[in-house]
């Protein structure tokens, strides 16, 4: 075997333990969602016992899993949507009463995977957004 061949076999071998490495990092930084929403039932429950509110918390998609540093980076923006989620999004007991509702407000707290790409989601039972007080809001 000539000098190059052996130096273009040890560069293969070279990537192909790159590639390998980078595949075992990887998978240590992948973590399954459930662990990372599980510590926003807490958020739920605090908020809601101080807003007065009974809320539950589903969680659906706990095993979609996430890089540990996407997790880190949305975790504040994701406390803060479900706060106001809880705060601002959940009527009264009385209100949802009223309104036909069970008197426990829901956030939802979904992970799925889209096209390659992984869909973090925040939805709530709540009335929705004031169309009329949002386009008072602009004149």
């Amino acid at each position: 075997m000539t000098e190059r061949a052996q130096v273009l076999e040890c560069l293969a071998d070279i990537d192909r333990l790159f590639l390998d490495l980078q595949e075992q990092v990887t998978s240590v930084r992948i973590v399954p969602a459930g662990l990372a929403f599980d510590q926003h039932k807490r958020t739920v429950r605090d908020m809601a016992e101080a807003a007065g509110k009974d809320v539950r918390l589903p969680i659906e998609g706990s095993h979609v899993e996430v890089d540990a540093a996407v997790i880190e980076l949305i975790k504040d923006p994701l406390t803060h949507v479900i706060r106001n989620a809880v705060d601002h999004g959940i009527e009264s007991a009385e209100a949802r009463l009223a309104a036909g509702k069970d008197a426990t407000g829901t956030v939802t707290l979904r992970a799925s995977h889209d096209a390659g790409a992984i869909l973090i989601e925040v939805a709530d039972d709540g009335p929705g957004l004031d169309r009329e007080r949002m386009d008072d809001c602009r004149e």
